[in-house]
């Protein structure tokens, strides 16, 4: 009999970013908790989970006759994720603030050092983005369940906080947009989960 829980899943997801219209890695060759390839590239460990909220607005039309609504329309839609980095480095602040990283070497009257200058800079790069959690099946097999986001841009969604009972993360919020290049109703965000491997 099969597991009636097998399609709860247990544990973190990791996140990805790539230029916008890298390749989705293939379900047939990269199998779960290996690297993506191509220009993926993971930023660490997170320290709070990842959140996926799809969110609408609608229109709703009214007529006379009924109290309540008798069409319903969506008008606006958004696909958010939402997620704190654990690991405090110049590239992953860089992501959320924009700005420039420069890394300079040690020398003799020179001290190792990673900089990150920013400001006055209306343009926020835009990336796709994917997660990747685990599937695990009866047999103890893993498969991933992957979301690929198309296009997005990143924001620090709090506070660096600095304090003696924690450690600092870095909040970050990715806000979707649609990509022009793909099919009207699958512009946005792809959500796939391998079942089993290829025969």
């Amino acid at each position: 009999m099969a597991n009636e829980f097998a399609h709860i899943f247990l544990g973190t997801a990791k996140v990805y970013r790539a230029p916008v219209g890298e390749s989705v890695p293939s379900e047939n060759s990269v199998a779960y908790g290996v690297a993506w390839g191509g220009n993926w590239v993971t930023f660490g460990f997170t320290k709070t989970p990842l959140s996926c909220l799809p969110a609408f607005e609608t229109f709703e039309a009214f007529i006379q006759e009924y109290l309540e609504p008798v069409k319903r329309r969506r008008t606006v839609s958004h696909l958010t994720l939402e997620t704190t980095l654990a690991e405090l480095t110049m590239d992953n602040v860089q992501m959320t603030t924009g700005g420039t990283v420069t890394d300079t070497a040690a020398g003799a009257a020179q001290a190792q050092k990673e900089e990150l200058e920013a400001g006055n800079n209306p343009v926020m790069t835009e990336y796709a983005w994917g997660f990747e959690a685990e599937y695990r099946k009866d047999d103890g097999t893993q498969f991933p369940a992957r979301l690929i986001l198309f296009r997005g841009t990143a924001i620090l969604n709090g506070a660096l906080e600095f304090g003696k009972a924690d450690y600092p993360g870095i909040p970050l919020r990715i806000e979707g947009l649609a990509e022009g290049s793909k099919t009207a109703g699958k512009n946005m965000f792809i959500f796939q989960k391998v079942l089993a491997p290829h025969t």
